[in-house]
């Protein structure tokens, strides 16, 4: 009885061979599916911490190798004590590879800061391996001596066991928790919110994830949806919680863009055989985050209110151009170019000169023809265009980008038709807003803050650090004022991102010093009058903002917080 049950593991202090044969089992799947994960990737895995974790693979050959019994008799078998010890300092150095392999972000509340870190999928597999590896050692420690891998009908499905135990927890891993495209797909989400009227804080805050930067703000039916250096996520404006998200952090992103009611993410998918790198176009659904195709053709637009360098020559040739004129400049609105020509007077005195100056405008004694052309790269046809004459001397027109917070590009030209401002449709050529002549021809009037088909807001420097601001309808009806006094834009340019209009006022984001150590956020209401002492003026220390977007719930501030940069939600 006594020699059997020794053979078997017996003992008060002894377990038997099945936490042994599951240890086994263990050190076989994490070698199984550290070999599997490589197959996929297409290469070995690569830890981020570093190549330490290797050790762990001759350890588990080593555990297997001398915490199992595969000869029946031995020269010199070891004893209990030495197996006890030896074993007990395997595992300890298993333990410290687990320590040292911890992916940062696995789990919540690890990550330093607060702040949220995507798990890398190698790194996250590397440390699954590790843990299994360190397991094993524990379980065969536990047993309290080597045993034989026999008989065979329970010693295998023992191993069995534990094998399939590491794999099913590395697909679990794979599929649920550190996927290769981490994609959340949005839910019910109910009623979108208005567009607040004014804003009294700081409601909310979000960071991106560690590694990822923001690289843009646009604005989607619930709130603000942020474009990332790796893809995109969607929030609620209310609340500032993740309604979906869309991330390719283990692929190489070219761009992210918007255009057409669409999302689109850019990406490296491989090589071809000739070595030249292939790349994808993931087409998301704004709604709700899900992808609706996957195209190879999809190449990122120009970034809006931007110019290319051969744009000036792709306007001319399209729109055949006389050889004397020229284009003094252009902006991109998705597809379509719109430029500004100049055809000075052949009859002029200084002609000659405002030719080889590619610059008609302003040469006293010749007059010029101005020409506003928008022309359609893609199909390569002239939409419209709009002439007038430029008396001799006087400034030709340009062109300036605003906000458009609606659908549809706008088309904002100073200095046209007899010295207007006129705010067009950039597809059909026709006004989007009719400025009232006071203001449309006025000297104070300082530019657009914004423009859509809902109306326009203009701002006009009315006094020593006074600027009123107009909202006004498309037929050029002024339904609202308001006036900042006191108050130095230093680092505010109208028709930047910095000033939003929401329902029913306007929002400054800027820094208090030219430094940009504290900002402020000026809440200006039409009908009122506010400066730097008033209630709607709010400061914050330790960083400003630079960018500001009306969105449904909230008034977003892009803040730069160090290095790094968060969103802000001010909310009612």
């Amino acid at each position: 009885m006594t020699g059997k049950a020794r053979e078997d593991g017996g003992g008060p202090f002894r377990l038997g061979p099945a936490p042994v044969w599951i240890g086994a089992g263990l050190l076989v799947g994490a070698l199984l599916w550290l070999v599997t994960m490589s197959v996929v990737r297409g290469g070995w895995l690569e830890a981020s911490g570093g190549s330490l974790w290797w050790t762990a693979v001759p350890l588990a050959a080593l555990i297997l190798r001398g915490g199992m019994r595969w000869r029946r008799h031995y020269l010199y078998p070891p004893s209990v004590p030495v197996y006890l010890v030896w074993m007990s300092l395997v595992c300890l150095l298993a333990l410290y590879l687990v320590w040292s392999a911890f992916p940062e972000g696995l789990f919540t509340g690890t990550t330093p800061e607060g702040r949220r870190v995507l798990a890398r999928p190698d790194d996250a597999h590397v440390w699954l391996v590790v843990c299994a590896v360190a397991l094993g050692c524990l379980l065969m420690l536990a047993g309290g001596r080597r045993f034989e891998p026999r008989p065979a009908r329970r010693f295998l499905p023992m191993v069995g066991v534990g094998a399939v135990a590491v794999v099913l927890v590395g697909v679990s891993l794979a599929r649920f928790v550190v996927p290769w495209v981490p994609h959340r797909v949005a839910g019910d989400l109910g009623e979108p919110e208005a567009i607040p009227a004014t804003v009294s804080g700081v409601g909310w805050e979000w960071r991106p994830p560690r590694g990822q930067e923001i690289r843009a703000v646009e604005v989607w039916d619930h709130g603000p949806l942020v474009l990332l250096s790796d893809g995109v996520t969607a929030l609620d404006g209310a609340s500032g919680a993740e309604r979906w998200s869309y991330l390719r952090p283990n692929d190489p992103v070219d761009e992210v863009w918007t255009r057409d009611g669409r999302v689109h993410v850019r990406h490296l998918v491989g090589e071809s055989e000739d070595g030249e790198n292939l790349r994808a176009t993931d087409v998301l659904d704004p709604a709700d985050g899900r992808v609706v195709e996957v195209r190879d053709d999809l190449a990122p637009p120009l970034w809006e209110g931007s110019y290319g360098e051969w744009d000036r020559e792709i306007l001319a040739e399209i729109s055949d151009l006389p050889e004397d004129c020229t284009v003094t400049g252009v902006l991109n609105h998705g597809p379509l170019i719109v430029g500004t020509v100049g055809c000075p007077d052949e009859d002029g005195r200084l002609f000659e000169n405002a030719v080889r100056a590619n610059d008609p405008f302003g040469w006293e004694g010749t007059g010029v023809e101005a020409r506003l052309v928008v022309v359609d790269r893609e199909e390569e046809v002239e939409l419209w265009s709009r002439e007038w004459n430029v008396p001799p001397g006087e400034e030709g027109p340009r062109q300036k980008t605003v906000p458009e917070p609606g659908e549809g590009h706008v088309v904002v030209l100073e200095h046209g038709p007899e010295g207007r401002t006129l705010v067009l449709d950039a597809e059909t050529g026709e006004d989007l807003v009719v400025l009232p002549e006071e203001h449309a021809y006025s000297v104070d009037l300082r530019g657009v803050v914004a423009a859509d088909a809902n109306g326009a807001v203009i701002a006009r420097e009315t006094g020593e650090l006074e600027n009123t601001f107009h909202r006004i309808a498309p037929s050029g009806e002024v339904t609202g004022t308001a006036v900042v006094e006191g108050v130095y834009f230093h680092d505010i340019t109208i028709g930047g991102q910095s000033i939003a209009v929401l329902e029913d006022a306007l929002a400054f984001v800027g820094a208090r010093d030219y430094v940009g150590e504290s900002g402020y956020t000026l809440v200006a209401p039409f009908g009122e009058t506010v400066g730097w002492e008033s209630p709607t003026m709010m400061f914050s220390e330790g960083r400003a903002a630079s960018e500001a977007i009306a969105v449904p719930g909230a008034l977003v501030a892009v803040v730069k917080d160090g290095r790094t940069a968060l969103l802000e939600g001010w909310t009612p």
